[in-house]
């Protein structure tokens, strides 16, 4: 059960920040906007993994296609609000499907 509210709270910050970002119109190559906080959050759950010891561990790999398909799309978000909508559309199809997973 642990792990399980582990998942969720990984994909509230992951939601949470990608909102702001966007918002702010960052790139997911900007360090201090996107970078510092998903590069230790990477680190945290890669580290659970090798760890072993959860029960779940399938639902904490489950979080990096989301964090990088969320990463995606906020990229295609900063570089136009016009370009890319077919790519913004079946990013974000794919974002839903795995959070729903």
């Amino acid at each position: 059960m642990e792990v399980a509210q582990d998942v969720l709270n990984y994909i509230e910050l992951i939601d949470k920040k990608y909102i702001e970002a966007k918002r702010l119109r960052t790139s997911r190559f900007d360090n201090e906007g996107w970078g510092f906080w998903s590069r230790e959050m990477n680190l945290e759950i890669r580290a659970k993994i090798e760890d072993g010891k959860h029960s779940q561990i399938t639902l904490l790999k489950s979080i990096l296609p989301y964090w990088l398909t969320t990463s995606e799309l906020l990229e295609l978000h900063h570089k136009s609000k016009i370009s890319g909508l077919a790519k913004k559309k079946r990013l974000s199809k794919e974002r839903s499907a795995i959070k729903d997973d």
